[in-house]
């Protein structure tokens, strides 16, 4: 079952683009769209033109063609649900779905927030400016993390709708531009809130509005809001949200899903379909790690997520083993791919995120464009295969209570928490020295030796039972 995953481009006709582009304008108001992003330079020939960026897009099966509403947004972000127009190339046809749109500052937000970058004091743009650096630095780098996060849900998404492997969202499109964007800086704020930088942009760079909680309230609804600096009294269940003005923004475009990991184990979800999720999640590894050299490096149970499905089991074939994995209604998902890292046709995609000044800066050995002279070389730390599953195993511990289910699966799940010390990552505190960790000892989760453990022996069935078509390999 080969499949070649080739990059071609489609080119929009003026007509098409300008009316989706007018759809954006008027329900989410962004200014400025295209649809070039810097990677692009790598497989396809951009004319140095105003309109080149406006019409060069991935060549795929589907395409968003217009937004018509907004089902569904937040007031802590800027991800919404959005009922639209999507063409299918190979059927010819357009249908109106209800699809998931994620917005993806193309911009460290913290860095606007403090003032790190030309938004504010507009320097000229053809002279040195260290903010100016700071700004085209980011925006250009093909390894910014809202560009790895398109490209993996375009690479990916097309190997669901060619049936090489189901655990991916399906692909509509994705276009950057200028917008606003809600972050939540609640977490920052106590140690931000005095700050001269912060302040100053205040109204500027930025509004902050408070929404202050209600612990006499159990509504879900969403809090008071108030704006300004500050409350009058600050309390740690207060959210922070700052929008940020006029930077510029990817939008991400992808099918519309059921509900996360998570909300199956707020549910009690049952064993069964607990093992059928860790196998799924596996095998989808697996196919990544072989054909990308890929790392997530961030799977918690909120990003994985499912489709329900009528198709009582799907077929896997890994060194002739067969597998027959009941689906128990639900086909698992990975999304968010703003933390990965992967390769494609033998270029490194080394997501910034890791940089020195990224926001997982240190985790892992990122190469500089320049290396300084130094005496002493540092250790160097690469992805680690095993990274996923354990960090995924270690949010499932988190979460379920461990005397409904059997010691045989939750010993599975501590299994693959521990480290090559002779210590279990679960007894560790979580914060970033946990992921730093994880990325140099964890060594029980690699997902090509979790399909062959025995708690899927169950799954194995003979070579006479095995459909000679749909099934999974790889």
């Amino acid at each position: 079952m080969t499949y070649k995953n080739h990059i071609r481009y489609h080119k929009w006709q003026e007509k098409e683009y300008k009316e989706l582009f007018n759809s954006v304008r008027e329900h989410l108001e962004m200014k400025s769209l295209q649809f070039y992003m810097p990677f692009y330079s790598l497989y396809f020939n951009i004319h140095n033109n105003s309109r080149a960026p406006l019409k060069m897009d991935l060549e795929r099966n589907y395409y968003l063609k217009n937004i018509k509403d907004i089902t569904k947004s937040r007031y802590y972000n800027s991800n919404m649900f959005l009922v639209s127009d999507i063409y299918d190339s190979s059927k010819n046809i357009i249908e109106e779905k209800e699809i998931f749109c994620k917005t993806i500052p193309i911009v460290d937000v913290m860095h606007c927030v403090n003032d790190n970058y030309n938004f504010i004091t507009k320097n000229n743009y053809h002279l040195p400016s260290a903010y100016n650096y700071n700004t085209f630095k980011k925006i250009n780098d093909m390894n910014n993390t809202a560009y790895i996060d398109v490209f993996c849900s375009y690479l990916f998404g097309n190997l669901t709708y060619n049936k090489i492997n189901p655990s991916f969202a399906l692909y509509y499109g994705s276009m950057n531009g200028i917008g606003n964007y809600k972050y939540d800086i609640s977490e920052e704020y106590q140690d931000i809130k005095n700050e001269k930088c912060f302040n100053k942009c205040i109204d500027k760079g930025f509004k902050l509005d408070v929404y202050i909680s209600d612990s006499d309230s159990d509504s879900d609804s969403d809090s008071n809001s108030e704006s300004g600096s500050e409350s009058d009294a600050d309390t740690d269940n207060d959210d922070y949200i700052a929008t940020i003005k006029d930077i510029p923004l990817q939008l991400l475009c992808i099918e519309k899903l059921e509900g996360t990991l998570e909300d199956l184990i707020d549910d009690n979800i049952r064993e069964e379909l607990i093992l059928s999720c860790m196998f799924q999640i596996s095998f989808a590894l697996t196919y990544l790690q072989k054909h990308f050299d890929f790392t997530h490096n961030d799977l918690h149970i909120n990003n994985i997520m499912y489709s329900n499905t009528e198709t009582k089991y799907l077929y896997y074939k890994l060194n002739n083993i067969y597998y027959r994995v009941p689906t128990h209604g639900k086909i698992f998902k990975i999304i968010d791919f703003g933390r990965a890292i992967f390769k494609y046709k033998n270029k490194v995609f080394m997501n910034d995120v890791f940089s020195k000044l990224g926001e997982a800066g240190g985790q892992y050995s990122y190469p500089s464009q320049v290396d300084f002279l130094c005496e002493e070389k540092e250790e160097e730390i690469k992805p680690n295969p095993h990274f996923d599953l354990c960090r995924l195993s270690m949010t499932i511990l988190e979460e379920i209570d461990p005397n409904a289910y059997s010691d045989s699966i939750i010993d599975f799940l501590i299994h693959m928490c521990d480290d090559n010390r002779g210590e279990n990552f679960c007894n560790m505190r979580d914060d970033f020295k946990l992921y730093m960790d994880i990325g140099k000892y964890a060594c029980n989760s690699l997902p090509r030796e979790i399909i062959l453990h025995n708690i899927f022996k169950n799954y194995r069935v003979k070579k006479s039972l095995f459909p000679r078509k749909s099934y999974y390999t790889l």
